[in-house]
């Protein structure tokens, strides 16, 4: 599995771990008329956005690759 150092430099987004953004999501501090984010599995980007993921999908993706608008 890749590290955040490590899949920050493959990217353009910002990279956070998936802990983190949800609680930013949650506080209300990142929504989605700020950008996109996209889960991140360790290895690659998925093409499942925060936004329309389930909870499960939270808890399974190290990381969320965020695109500000």
């Amino acid at each position: 599995m890749k590290t955040l150092k490590e899949v920050q430099a493959e990217t353009f987004g910002d990279v956070f771990y998936t802990v983190d953004f949800k609680f930013e999501a949650d506080c209300g501090n990142i929504i989605d008329y700020d950008g996109d984010g996209f889960f991140h599995d360790g290895i690659e980007k998925t093409d499942i956005s925060v936004w329309n993921a389930d909870y499960k999908d939270w808890e399974k993706y190290p990381y969320v690759i965020w695109y500000n608008k």
